[in-house]
């Protein structure tokens, strides 16, 4: 196996994947709707520096502490954060 692929997962679900990640410090990517523009600063802009409308995004830190059947729940610094699981657009382990 090149290192490369060390540490890949297969045919994983994403119910199997959160499982694995629980009581683990993550980061998730939040999909929150609506469209962004450059004065909030989380916009995208094409080669041509023309805007274009994106989703927005965010990230919420965390211990991943339960996950339910339509919801997660992190713990940060005593701040509990429920978040959707259809909202999550991705999830980053902290290594």
């Amino acid at each position: 196996m090149s290192e490369f692929n060390k540490g890949c997962m297969n045919d994983n679900e994403f119910e199997d994947i959160l499982e694995d990640l629980s009581g683990e410090f993550v980061t998730v990517i939040v999909k929150s709707g609506g469209t962004c523009d450059q004065e909030y600063g989380c916009g995208c802009h094409s080669e041509n520096g023309n805007k274009e409308e994106v989703e927005c995004c965010c990230a919420w830190e965390g211990l991943l502490c339960s996950i339910g059947s339509d919801f997660i729940f992190l713990i940060d610094d005593g701040e509990r954060i429920f978040i959707p699981v259809d909202a999550i657009a991705a999830i980053i382990e902290d290594c």
